[in-house]
C-alpha cells in the first residue's frame, strides 16, 4: 500500500497519528479508503491499495476509536503488529507523537512530529520505544519526524515507511524495516528489524544525546552528542552478540552519522568518524533499556564514547553527501562520483539508474553479519537530480517511487511500490 495524505490545515499530530494508523490497519483486512479517514484532503491525496499491509492494531498500544471522537492522549501512540517473513516472528512497529505522549500541547498541537520506532515488550513492564523525545520543547520534537501536514504512507508486511518534512523544512525518511535473516536471527529466533531514518542535511537544530535519537525514555546518554539534526539506524532485540564473555541478545544498539564534518574523506580529521559512530549497546537481561555489557574503546581523547568504524556499508546508508559536503563540491569528488556520472548497466550493456542495495556490516566486535534490507523492504540509494518526489519509475518487474533528499551525491532513495 501507498498513499499521499495532504492533511486539512491545523490537523494536529495526533490526528495525522490516527488517521495513518486507521488506513495501516485497514489496508490489513484489504479495505484501505481515503473516505475512512477524518482529517484528510481527499481530493488532493492519493491512495494506491496494492499489497494488503500486513499490520494490525495491537491491543498493547491503544484502540482505533470511531471516527468523529475527539482526539485524546491515546492517539498520541499506537502499536502496530506485524509477522515476519520468515518463521512469523512477531514484530512490532510504533506510530507515535515526538514527545510528551500526556501533554495536551504535544498531541492535540501542530508543532510536534509523528515518528516511528520498534517496540520492545508491548504492555509489559519492559516494554521499550526504540526513538522518541518525551519532552514538550517543540524546537526538540519537531525533529526526526514529519510534521502532520503531507506525509507520504508505504506499508507492506515488510515495512513501514513516513516521509514528509519537519519543522524545520528538512526532508524525513524514517522506516520500521525487515532484512533478510541473519544466522544469528535465524538461531536465536529474533525478529530481523531495524528503524532506519534519513535527513536532508539542511537543519541546524540544538540537539543533545539524550533528546535527538535516544532510546525513549531511557535516562542513560546512548547517543554521541550532537548539534544538528542527524541520521541514524537503531536496532533493538534483532542483533545477537557472539564477543567471548558476552554472548547474548542485544536489547538495543545503534549507529548515526556524525554531522558538520566536510574534510575529504581520504584524511585522518574525523572522516571516518563522519560514518558511523556508536556509544553505548546494551545487553537483554530482563530490564527495560537492558545493563551496559561492552566495554568502551577510547577514541582519541574522549573516554567516554566507542567507535566503530563501519566504512564499508554506511556511506550508501547515509547517502555520501550527507557525509562529507566537499564530495558534493565543484572537485573532483563531484567529478568523478557527481550526480550527472551516476549509471549503471543492465546485461546487454545498456545503461540505466544505479540503485544501491541498503545493506549494513555489522560491527566485527559483535558478529560481522551483513543486514540485508534492500531485498525485503525494497529500499536502494539512487542518485539525486533525476526527478520529483513521488515519480515512479519501472525496472523490471518492478515500480519504484523516487524520494528526493537532497542534492548531493546519491541522495535520493528508490522505494519499491508494492
Amino acid at each position: 500500500m501507498y498513499a499521499k495524505l495532504n492533511f486539512n490545515t491545523g490537523t494536529s499530530t495526533a490526528e495525522a497519528i490516527r488517521d495513518i494508523v486507521r488506513l495501516i490497519s485497514d489496508s490489513n483486512s484489504g479495505s484501505a479508503n481515503l473516505s475512512s479517514l477524518e482529517f484528510v484532503n481527499t481530493s488532493t491525496s492519493e491512495l494506491f491499495a496494492g499489497v494488503n499491509s500486513g499490520w494490525s492494531v495491537n491491543s498493547a498500544g491503544g484502540t482505533l476509536p470511531s471516527t468523529g471522537t475527539a482526539v485524546s492522549s491515546s492517539d498520541s501512540n499506537y502499536i502496530l503488529t506485524g509477522t515476519c517473513e520468515t518463521g512469523s516472528k512477531a514484530k512490532y512497529c510504533g506510530i507515535h507523537a515526538n514527545g510528551n505522549w500526556t501533554n495536551s500541547t504535544v498531541y492535540s498541537g501542530t508543532t510536534f512530529a509523528l515518528t516511528v520506532a520498534n517496540v520492545l515488550d508491548p504492555g509489559t513492564a519492559t516494554e521499550m520505544w526504540s526513538n522518541g523525545y518525551t519532552g514538550t520543547s517543540a524546537g526538540i520534537g519537531d525533529c526526526h519526524g514529519v510534521m502532520p501536514v503531507s506525509v507520504h504512507v508505504w506499508a507492506d508486511p515488510r515495512r513501514i515507511i513516513l516521509h514528509g518534512q519537519d519543522g524545520n523544512g528538512a526532508k524525513i525518511f524514517i522506516t520500521h524495516m525487515e532484512s533478510a535473516e541473519t544466522p544469528s536471527t535465524t538461531a536465536f529466533n529474533l525478529p530481523p528489524v531495524a528503524v532506519f531514518l534519513n535527513v536532508q542535511a539542511v537543519t541546524n537544530v540544538s540537539l543533545t544525546e539524550d533528546n535527538s535519537v535516544s532510546y525513549r525514555g531511557d535516562t542513560q546518554a546512548v547517543w554521541h552528542t550532537e548539534s544538528s539534526s542527524i541520521d541514524f539506524i537503531s536496532f533493538t532485540g534483532s542483533m545477537y552478540m557472539h564477543a567471548r564473555g558476552l554472548e547474548g541478545v542485544i536489547r538495543s544498539t545503534g549507529w548515526h552519522r556524525i554531522g558538520g564534518f566536510s574534510s575529504n574523506p581520504g584524511s585522518s580529521s574525523g572522516a571516518n568518524q563522519a560514518w558511523a559512530t556508536r556509544k553505548d549497546s546494551r545487553a537483554d537481561d530482563g530490564t527495560q533499556y537492558g545493563a551496559l555489557f561492552l566495554p568502551r574503546i577510547p577514541y582519541q581523547d574522549d573516554v567516554n564514547y566507542s567507535i566503530d568504524f563501519l566504512v564499508s556499508t554506511t556511506p550508501i546508508f547515509w547517502g555520501p553527501q550527507n557525509c562529507h559536503s566537499y564530495w558534493d563540491a565543484s572537485t573532483d569528488y563531484d567529478k568523478t562520483f557527481g550526480r550527472s556520472d551516476a549509471q549503471a548497466f543492465d546485461s546487454s550493456g545498456n545503461s540505466g539508474i544505479p540503485k544501491y542495495p541498503l545493506v549494513w556490516l555489522n560491527a566485527v566486535c559483535f558478529n560481522t553479519e551483513t543486514y540485508d534490507f534492500a531485498s525485503k523492504s525494497g529500499i536502494f540509494r539512487a542518485p539525486a537530480g533525476l526527478g520529483a518526489t513521488g515519480d515512479t519509475v519501472t525496472i523490471g518487474s518492478d515500480v519504484f517511487q523516487y524520494i528526493s533528499m537532497g542534492s548531493g551525491t546519491m541522495e535520493a532513495l528508490l522505494v519499491k511500490r508494492t
